[in-house]
């Protein structure tokens, strides 16, 4: 078999392999929470985009401030000086909003607690019955327990689950016939809903299916953790870490092969760079300019390499967590 025709073989196994995962993920998105979603490999290059973007973490970071200051200033303390921000930070808090941290997570924990959520369109939402009470029964601790603990499963579980719709929480009395009833509830449904905004079909945010080939993507993301890796590395040997090029084994004295390579690496990380600021600000994947701003940050590479460890370190003990306790089972 020829080289050109196993690369080839082994190309359509990764992208056979990468459909099943895409596929699971719908599955259970739709199964389990009552969200529809497309089978897509971009849901997980847009989470690995966000964890190297410089203005998605710049919002991690603006976020801790807003909480430290609030705390200082309750305590007397002037806070120090807002760091600069880009003029369109506030597209970039709007991600950070739905998508949130993702440097202490990992990419199914993040798509089942926050990214379905937003990528999906709800399945229709269900009417929940939180509590019972008879007539002429006095309501004891526990009843107040348990009617507390169905409203707090309610909105931080059921409701989050089926999209966050509109909800009107109601204390029904039932008495008289059903008739009467149905007629003292129906005006506070018709004015909560012409309080609500009609339901959409639209997922708040959208992944662009365009042109753009996850090869590429992929081969982008790859550069940048290699130069990441070795942050005072040259270009030519980034390059030769990472991508596959009939360049990669030039001599020193090939001037030429190496600046080709160069070039090739540079382009990689300054793709790398506009997926991933187009990905703070909601749109992925996109390779579409930004407007020149002097206060958007570029990549660190030496802050970006103490990243990637230490978020290694945190997987590898959550891993170790999860390993030991199906072992005790």
């Amino acid at each position: 078999m020829s080289d050109e025709k196993r690369k080839r073989l082994e190309a359509a196994e990764r992208h056979k392999t990468l459909e099943k995962g895409s596929n699971k993920l719908a599955e259970i998105s739709i199964n389990k929470y009552k969200l529809w979603v497309a089978a897509d490999w971009r849901y997980r290059q847009f989470f690995n985009y966000l964890q190297i973007s410089p203005s998605y973490d710049l919002a991690r970071r603006y976020v801790a401030k807003i909480a430290r200051d609030a705390k200082k200033r309750d305590a007397g303390i002037e806070p120090e000086p807002m760091f600069a921000i880009p003029a369109d930070f506030p597209k970039v808090l709007k991600t950070y909003e739905a998508f949130g941290d993702v440097t202490k997570t990992d990419f199914w924990d993040w798509w089942l607690e926050r990214a379905q959520h937003e990528l999906g369109i709800s399945a229709e939402p269900e009417l929940h019955e939180l509590a019972y009470v008879p007539r002429r029964i006095g309501i004891s601790d526990r009843d107040l327990k348990e009617a507390s603990k169905a409203l707090r499963n309610y909105f931080r579980t059921q409701r989050p689950q089926e999209g966050e719709p509109a909800s009107l929480v109601l204390a029904i009395p039932i008495h008289g016939d059903r008739k009467k009833i149905l007629r003292s509830i129906t005006p506070l449904i018709v004015q909560a809903l012409a309080n609500s905004a009609e339901r959409s079909e639209v997922a708040r945010f959208q992944m662009i299916r365009d042109k753009s080939h996850e090869d590429t993507i992929k081969q982008a993301l790859r550069v940048v953790r290699a130069r990441a890796s070795r942050p005072h590395a040259s270009l030519f040997e980034v390059g030769k870490r990472s991508i596959s090029s009939v360049h990669a084994a030039a001599k020193p004295g090939d001037y030429d092969k190496r600046r080709a390579l160069e070039q090739q690496t540079s382009k990689y990380l300054q793709r790398a760079l506009t997926l991933a600021e187009n990905a703070a600000r909601g749109q992925f994947p996109s390779v579409r300019p930004l407007k020149a701003d002097a206060n958007r940050p570029d990549f660190d590479y030496r802050q970006m390499r103490g990243q990637i460890s230490t978020y290694i370190r945190r997987m590898e003990k959550k891993l170790a967590a999860e390993k030991a306790r199906l072992a005790a089972r």
